[in-house]
């Protein structure tokens, strides 16, 4: 009994060999891509959005919708969206900040470029996000996690603790993926 914790570690262990370690996202992909173009992606026209430098995300969202959404992409109008996730991220080839928007819309999914500029304006570039890329390589959240458990310390100084992980991922618009994982931290 006193391997039991040693075993029940690698029969976890175990159960991830052949899992996907990372999943990727829409977001770092569009960023990988346009950092690989060697500033190719900077090329055509862009809309300019006014409004003040500390404008929220959602304001220049909605206004880039309004304004280019609704007229100039090729399948058609953006009516309603709703924002997935909102972050910055660095893009090399500019050396700046932009932020970016996963934006679901009955068009499909879409990221938005975006950055404040002088004058009170926004630039703003639209991106595609194929539904086969989305579905593989949206980001599970984490929707909550327990507290780690107290450590338990076994013979030759080996140490492992956990906790419970519930993480959750859209599959689709009416439809959630959800999974709970233990995750364990272990030390010698």
């Amino acid at each position: 009994m006193k391997n039991t914790p040693i075993t029940l570690l690698f029969l976890i262990l175990a159960s991830f060999v052949g899992a996907k370690t990372a999943i990727a996202d829409p977001i770092d992909n569009l960023v990988k891509k346009v950092n690989a173009s060697y500033g190719e992606w900077l090329n055509g026209i862009v809309p300019r959005i006014s409004l003040p430098p500390d404008a929220k995300p959602t304001e220049v969202i909605a206004e880039a919708v309004k304004q280019y959404g609704s007229s100039n992409l090729p399948e058609g109008f953006i009516k309603t969206y709703q924002i997935r996730e909102v972050r910055q991220v660095e893009i090399n080839t500019e050396l700046e900040t932009y932020s970016a928007a996963l934006v679901q819309s009955k068009l499909g999914t879409k990221i938005f470029l975006f950055k404040p500029q002088k004058d009170n304006q926004w630039w703003v570039r639209f991106y595609d996000v194929p539904n086969d890329e989305l579905r593989d390589t949206t980001v599970p959240k984490v929707i909550a996690s327990g507290e780690w458990s107290k450590l338990v310390v076994g013979e030759g100084g080996y140490a492992l603790r956990g906790r419970l992980v519930v993480t959750g991922k859209p599959v689709s618009d009416d439809r959630r993926e959800v999974v709970v994982y233990v995750e364990l931290q272990g030390r010698h």
